[in-house]
Formats: C-alpha cells, structure tokens, sequence
C-alpha cells in the first residue's frame, strides 16, 4: 500500500523462505511484515496497535527482468490487525484507506460483509 511506512514508521519484513525453480524462471519470496501504527496518516488516528501478517511474492523472469509478479498478502488481517478495519455495518473505525479504492462504500465492500 502507497504510503503505509508513513503511519506505521517501524514497518519492516523478516524473510521466512525462498525458493527459485530455474526450469520455470519463476521465484518465491515469503515473509512477515511487523509494524506498530504510531505515524498520522492512516485512515483513523495512531492506533499503536502492531501486527504481524504473513505475505508472498511470486515472481516470473523474462532473463534478468521480473515479468510478472503476483503479491499474495492476508489484507484484511492486517487492517484489522491495526484496528484500521471492521467487519461489515462496524461504525469504526472505517474499512478504507485513503485513494486505494477500499472502502466501507467502494464495490469491494462485499469482501468486508464475509469477514
């Protein structure tokens, strides 16, 4: 997310596998993101909650360059993780963050009425 280390300044990642199957250029990267939100900039005010969320990247090569490139990342954990989101109809704080599109009132709200 643009702009995530601004309110979650301690934000960092601890590598946890990688692998590379050369026959199909392809990499794999995993690890943990561990953060506290103590910046502004979120979409509530600091929460000083931390998490830590499990991610991956998957990256296919084209020779030495990356052409495809497949994050998979529990988002919704996360944010909630930061007290940044609630289940669907919750009063706050917002399931948004601000310019990404995800919101209490985006077309991704479905997704926050499963959780």
């Amino acid at each position: 997310m643009k702009g995530l280390l601004t309110s979650v300044p301690d934000g960092r990642y601890k590598l946890t596998a990688f692998a590379a199957d050369e026959s199909r250029s392809t990499v794999v990267a995993t690890a943990e993101f561990h953060g506290t939100q103590t910046g502004e900039g979120g979409p509530v005010a600091p929460t000083g909650k931390s998490v830590v969320s499990d991610f991956a990247y998957v990256m296919k090569f084209d020779g030495d360059k990356i052409s495809h490139k497949t994050n998979i990342w529990n988002d919704v954990f996360a944010l909630r993780g930061l007290g940044w989101a609630q289940c669907a109809g919750a009063s706050s704080p917002c399931c948004s963050w601000p310019g990404s599109g995800w919101g209490c009132n985006s077309k991704h709200s479905a997704l926050w009425a499963m959780i």
